[in-house]
């Protein structure tokens, strides 16, 4: 799937017409952190270190988030969603559906 991404979606900080606002609390997170942040942690130190190296004032960078969600290939996340079965067939509250959970649990632990 491409496009944006929404986290606000995905986290269900609104309901979408396609979503069940009563099942929400069902849905199992992750990971659910600042973007913003998690770029700092992972990149401001190798971005220290480049702007270092740069003679020209114009090859630096002052925030890297930024530059990535200004550009036009790049995009600043990428996410997936991994489902197994359905609401019919795995349902949460089924046995089935508990093996879903512990199959994606496991899956989740070693990602």
């Amino acid at each position: 799937m491409t496009g944006k991404g929404s986290v606000n979606h995905n986290s269900r900080k609104f309901h979408a017409k396609n979503t069940d606002p009563e099942r929400s609390c069902l849905n199992v997170e992750y990971c659910n952190e600042n973007i913003k942040d998690v770029y700092h942690e992972l990149f401001d130190e190798a971005l220290a270190r480049y702007n270092e190296k740069q003679t020209r004032s114009d090859r630096r960078i002052d925030d890297y988030y930024e530059k990535i969600c200004s550009g036009k290939q790049e995009k600043p996340f990428h996410e997936i969603i991994l489902q197994i079965g359905n609401k019919d067939d795995m349902g949460v509250k089924t046995e089935d559906g508990q093996l879903a959970a512990k199959i994606l649990d496991e899956y989740m632990q070693d990602f």
